[in-house]
């Protein structure tokens, strides 16, 4: 009887050590991205490089921001981002930089020049996160995604949840209102 006791005792403590051990302490982490593509990390990353302003911000509201090492001008917010080493632009990125970074994951946006030069990173085995979410929802998904590649991811969730919240609060506000006369947009 005694030792069927430690048994359970036993699986009760590995049970509860897997349940509050930090997200990624054992095992790799996977998410899917923007681009429908898996992507995975060895573990919660520590080092990371944001190759857009939209990322950057991102990973700070998802708690990552600390991890950040290395970011793209106009990358200026929160205006932590801006004593972040820059690596580049939206239009050039500084390759040799960036694998002198060491990052265990780069975020990047799969438009424009940088494109072409993100492909390059690809074959070096770096995990590069395309962000580019083109609705709201897709926003919420990101930080949620974002904060599990980083272990952040209470942070991260409760972001998630936020911008849900408000998103849902303006909808309810606005969506009875006459539409817009007019609309000019930028950019998709």
């Amino acid at each position: 009887m005694r030792g069927r006791i430690r048994f359970i005792l036993a699986g009760c403590a590995m049970a509860l050590q897997a349940l509050l051990a930090p997200a990624g302490a054992l095992g790799a982490i996977s998410v899917v991205d923007d681009a429908n593509r898996t992507v995975t990390v060895a573990a919660p990353a520590r080092r990371i490089v944001s190759l857009a302003p939209h990322a950057t911000e991102m990973l700070f509201a998802a708690g990552a921001g600390a991890y950040i090492v290395g970011t793209t001008e106009f990358s200026d917010y929160p205006p932590e981002a801006k004593r972040i080493p820059s690596v580049g632009s939206g239009v050039s990125l500084d390759l040799e930089r960036i694998i002198a970074l060491k990052p265990d994951l780069v975020v990047g946006w799969n438009n424009g020049m940088a494109a072409t030069q993100l492909a390059r990173l690809e074959p070096l085995g770096i995990p590069i996160y395309k962000s580019e979410p083109y609705d709201f929802a897709a926003i919420a998904l990101s930080l949620e995604r974002l904060a599990r590649l980083a272990g952040t991811d209470a942070t991260g969730d409760a972001a998630a949840a936020s911008f849900r919240t408000r998103l849902q609060r303006l909808r309810a506000t606005y969506q009875k209102r006459h539409n817009a006369r007019v609309f000019y947009q930028i950019w998709r």
